[in-house]
């Protein structure tokens, strides 16, 4: 049976004891019935003296009663975002150097007319000889072979007379050129006189076109050329074009033998004059001709655009010279080129050769990468030479223009440096990039309230200089850009900058959740110094322990582990067991400083000695928007009568969606209210066992009747049944006793009102076996069986409700005391 759900402490038992007559001296004395009455057992059954547990207190309900509850607040550890607004420490590595330091040049290109060509000397020409049966007239002719004939073969006249010559042309070829146009140069025309005449004066030797019947040029001579003897004209040649000569003929005069007489044989009829022609020092602008070698030589040179660094010498380790040469002259040509400012390990100058047939391209690309780069630092030029050298036609005629050309055209491409020695400007050596914050908040703005960048530089290059580091998004607590100037450590060393970072703000414009940072190094223009490209500046960036003040945006869920509380709580009394109280109160109540949502989840288990368990759960509860929570069916916890509350969840701060500000001391604290009023529904027959008391009666032996009286004055809302019962030790109240207690009394009380007490006075004669009991000490018992209310509402504890319990007994025996102490 289910016990009490209120303990029920005893008053102490009180005995008064019987009243006896003093014994008279007298041997016969009278015997008289003698009614003594006997308080027997008192009990007062109420809560104050037995409630001491810590749970227990007393509470006013709204009725204005005062109540007995059981009442317990759990605090739930404070809830902070000290160490949520932070994030994971970040690191950056990268390398800086100059392989972007490049050249490009404009093409360069050089048009190299061949000009004026010189050609070789030509002669002597000869012709065959223009005889003098041929270019005197057949009037003058006949007459002297017929004198010849007559005379034996021999003939001697007075006189040749004077004469036209006849025009006789011969075949005549400079052979070297078919024609030209020249710039200077002489033709020597030598004839020579084989006549028995003198031959003269004026004749004219033409150079003709026998073609087009036409006269190229002439040259006279003005007088007499004496027999056997020869005369030189000269024919200058500047400025004038001589094309298709393919004869010579004579004209003019000659004057005979001037009256003086002539011996004459049919030889010297067959006798004449022989041309000689010798073409000296010629220069041609156009020509087809027997074109000897020609040389045609430049210098000059190629300028570099600006660039980062100026070069005073350099590694080169990728790039080409491309050579483009475009040959429109008929020649077959070599065009060698040579670039001083290109040297290759031996320290020799890149030094090409390029083979060209005539009115042919070519194209030429030579490998840099073996050679260094050598220039004026204030120039910044590539100097070259070329030598363009035709070959020689002979013996094969070629045509020519003084404006035909070659162009050579260089380029150097796609130029790369292994190594510079020169000077540098601060752009030299730029890097940009960003760091993800690595967050999935959406940051607007943040406070730091600690933080770290460490900026560790290793120097493997050698320079001699400063990095400039900024951070676009991160700023001073002045509001100025972060930027530090930090000088490098000497070559092959290391060496770190650490900066605090705390009260730096970031702001960020944007989603792209990053800090975009420049690392300018800042080479000084005027210290020469030789940089390698293999080797580079190794840079490592390293935020660490950061952590914000406060935080504008929107914030990602953050979701906090709340510590789980483990409450011990003090046994209830035993009384309490298998009463299942009702209209419990448990609440949770949250107070926030937050300004976005927080959402809780909870889970609250009791648990007892028993082993046994119960637990009520809490989801995705805005605390924000209600910060109290009534628990439903918390009587089920409660009526576990359990020793201890575990309490466990997390915290989800934020929705992800809404902008807002957060700050590091906000929180949000809990506390767990318990509050049951002993307020239960009887549902069956409970009983309470009083602890039995011993009653010494000393009854008399000649009692006649005992009667025992009961007087119960019920305060509590409930009824009982009281039953009085008595044995000679406590054993016998045992369940497992095979002896049984003898029955005293039972009675039925009725629940008391909340305004008035409910009183029950009876009494019951006991029997002779009854009245045995009483002979010696015994032992009484109260069980008390709980009755509750007949609507079957709950009943309350008041703490002012008792239930009194008092018996006595009237007994009424034979007085014979004295008669039995005389005998």
């Amino acid at each position: 049976m289910r016990k009490l759900l209120i303990l029920l402490s005893g008053a102490a038992l009180l005995w008064i004891g019987a009243c006896y007559i003093d014994n008279p001296t007298q041997t016969n004395f009278p015997m008289w019935p003698v009614q003594l009455d006997v308080p027997l057992y008192k009990q007062h059954m109420g809560f104050s003296d037995i409630l001491d547990d810590s749970l227990i207190t007393q509470v006013v309900d709204t009725d204005g009663d005062s109540l007995y509850a059981i009442q317990k607040d759990i605090q739930i550890d404070t809830t902070r975002l000290d160490n949520q607004l932070a994030f994971d420490n970040l690191t950056q590595s990268f390398t800086q150097s100059i392989d972007a330091v490049t050249i490009e040049s404009t093409p360069k290109s050089a048009h190299a007319e061949i000009g004026k060509v010189a050609l070789a000397d030509i002669g002597p020409i000869t012709t065959t000889e223009f005889i003098f049966e041929q270019i005197m007239p057949a009037a003058l002719v006949d007459p002297l072979r017929t004198a010849i004939q007559i005379n034996g073969g021999t003939a001697t006249v007075d006189s040749i007379p004077s004469t036209d010559l006849e025009p006789v042309t011969k075949a005549f070829s400079f052979g070297d050129f078919e024609g030209a146009t020249f710039e200077s140069g002489t033709i020597e025309v030598t004839v020579y006189n084989n006549m028995v005449i003198p031959f003269g004066k004026p004749f004219t030797l033409s150079l003709m076109d026998t073609i087009a019947n036409s006269v190229q040029e002439t040259v006279s001579f003005s007088e007499y050329i004496p027999e056997n003897s020869s005369a030189t004209e000269t024919i200058d040649l500047a400025g004038k074009t001589l094309s298709n000569i393919n004869g010579v003929r004579v004209n003019g005069e000659s004057d005979g033998s001037q009256e003086q007489p002539v011996t004459l044989t049919d030889a010297d009829l067959q006798s004449g004059f022989s041309l000689e022609a010798n073409v000296r020092n010629m220069v041609v602008s156009a020509a087809t001709a027997k074109i000897p070698s020609q040389m045609i030589a430049n210098t000059d040179t190629v300028a570099l655009q600006n660039s980062d660094a100026k070069i005073e010498s350099a590694e080169i380790s990728t790039g080409s010279l491309d050579i483009d040469v475009q040959n429109t002259i008929d020649l077959n040509s070599e065009v060698t080129l040579s670039i001083p400012s290109l040297v290759d390990n031996q320290n020799n100058p890149l030094e090409t050769t390029i083979q060209l047939t005539a009115q042919t391209d070519n194209q030429t690309s030579i490998d840099l990468s073996p050679y260094t780069l050598n220039m004026d630092t204030a120039a910044q030029q590539l100097e070259y030479s070329y030598e363009i050298l035709t070959a020689a036609t002979d013996p094969n005629l070629a045509t020519i223009q003084e404006n035909d050309s070659i162009d050579v055209q260089i380029n150097l491409q796609n130029i790369t440096f292994s190594s510079i020695t020169g000077y540098f400007t601060s752009n030299a050596i730029v890097e940009t990039d960003s760091i993800a914050l690595q967050t999935g908040h959406q940051i607007q703005e943040a406070l730091l309230d600690s933080g770290q960048l460490a900026i560790t530089i290793t120097n493997n290059m050698g320079v001699m200089a400063d990095v400039f580091l900024s951070i676009d998004e991160l700023y001073e607590p002045d509001q100025s850009s972060f930027a530090e100037t930090i000088s490098l450590p000497p070559l092959g060393a290391q060496q770190s900058s650490v900066f605090n970072l705390r009260n730096h703000t970031i702001e960020i414009d944007g989603q792209q959740q990053s800090l975009h940072y420049e690392s300018r190094i800042n080479l000084d223009p005027e210290q020469r110094m030789t940089i390698n490209f293999d080797d580079s500046l190794g840079i490592d960036l390293g935020l660490t322990d950061i952590n914000f003040a406060h935080i504008t945006g929107i914030v990602e869920p953050i979701t906090i582990k709340i510590d789980t509380v483990e409450q011990e709580i003090s046994t209830l009394p035993e009384e309490l067991d298998g009463i299942d109280l009702q209209d419990v109160d448990m609440s949770l109540n949250f107070e926030t400083n937050l300004q976005i949502p927080v959402f809780l989840d909870l889970s609250i288990s009791a648990y007892n000695n028993q082993g046994e368990s119960d637990s009520i759960v809490v989801n995705d509860w805005d605390i924000t928007q209600q910060s109290t929570l009534v628990i439903d069916q918390a009587e089920d916890l409660i009526n576990l009568h359990p020793t201890k509350f575990v309490a466990a969840g997390a915290a989800r701060i934020g929705d992800g969606v809404q902008s807002a500000t957060v700050s590091k001391g906000e929180y949000a604290a809990g506390t767990l209210n318990i509050l049951a009023p002993l307020s239960f529904q009887i549902s069956e027959d409970i009983s309470q066992e009083i602890d039995p008391q011993e009653v010494s009666a000393d009854i008399p032996e000649q009692v006649e009747e005992f009667i025992l009286y009961t007087d119960i004055v019920n305060q509590f809302l409930f009824g009982a049944t009281v039953e009085v019962v008595a044995a000679p030790d406590t054993n016998t109240f045992h369940s497992g006793s095979s002896i049984k207690p003898d029955t005293l009394v039972i009675l039925r009380i009725d629940p008391g009102d909340p305004d008035n007490a409910v009183s029950k006075v009876d009494s019951v004669v006991l029997n002779d076996s009854k009245i045995a009991l009483f002979q010696e000490p015994i032992y009484l018992k109260t069980n008390v069986s709980v009755i509750g209310q007949s609507n079957g509402l709950a009943t309350k504890v008041r703490s002012t409700d008792s239930l009194f319990i008092s018996l006595s007994g009237s007994v009424k025996y034979l007085n014979d005391h004295l008669a039995s102490e005389n005998e």
